[in-house]
């Protein structure tokens, strides 16, 4: 195994997720053609995707992301819907609002991300598709 079979397998996990909204034949033949090679444009791609659902989902999913990236720990997936339900209001330095209502199901987090977080299900804690991936998501987020 060389250096860059762990990327091969990590490019091909985040195109089979990518391939789940394909309906047809045609479609699936069309996102085959338009996938990326290498692993940060993969990401990137995944990161269109995420930005391509609806303006809660991609809230959803960028928030989720971007608490697992900066967490010190692996969060349990309770952890994590709790902290999504969490309004913060930018610029600002007060301590954010939890909307208990605002709680996603945990099986939406995980769909939103389009195959980015791994759940370990024996434990319910959720983590990085690869850790090297927080980096590439903070500097795209940080500077789009």
């Amino acid at each position: 195994m060389n250096n860059h079979t762990p990327n091969r397998f990590l490019v091909a996990a985040l195109q089979v997720e990518a391939l789940k909204g394909c309906a047809t034949e045609k479609t699936l033949r069309a996102s085959l053609n338009k996938f990326p090679s290498g692993v940060d444009l993969m990401y990137e791609e995944t990161l269109k995707r995420i930005d391509n659902q609806s303006e809660e989902e991609s809230k959803i999913a960028r928030l989720a992301l971007l608490w697992v990236a900066r967490a010190v720990r692996p969060l349990f997936l309770q952890e994590l819907a709790e902290a999504v339900a969490t309004i913060y209001h930018s610029g600002s330095f007060d301590i954010g609002e939890y909307e208990r209502e605002s709680i996603p199901e945990e099986d939406t987090i995980i769909t939103v991300c389009c195959g980015l977080l791994v759940v370990d299900r024996l434990f319910k804690q959720v983590t990085l598709i690869r850790t090297c991936f927080s980096l590439v998501f903070l500097s795209i987020t940080v500077h789009p």
